[in-house]
């Protein structure tokens, strides 16, 4: 969720959230294998320290059940939609 409206780095993540920095290291490889966050962006900095944005791909997800039924509906981040589709279409790579 903190990452839905803008892209962020662990260290972000990790202070709004306050899951140990290792643990969140973890789960952000997690979900970027999974496909539901991936690299925004990649920033280089003046001493030459390289670090990722990271950006849920996911806007929402409803899950529903009644009676038995089981219903999961998934809304994709419009923003990143887009973004992913145009670099789909121009044949870049989405994550470094």
């Amino acid at each position: 969720m903190s990452t839905i409206e803008r892209g962020k780095t662990v260290e972000e993540i990790q202070a709004e959230t306050g899951i140990p920095l290792s643990t969140c290291y973890r789960k952000v490889a997690g979900l970027l294998g999974s496909h539901v966050l991936f690299v925004e962006r990649s920033i280089l900095t003046a001493s030459g320290k390289k670090y990722a944005l990271y950006r849920s791909a996911i806007a929402s997800i409803r899950i529903e059940m009644r009676l038995g039924d089981l219903s999961v509906s998934v809304s994709p981040n419009p923003e990143v939609a887009e973004k992913l589709r145009l670099e789909w279409l121009s044949g870049r790579p989405t994550r470094p």
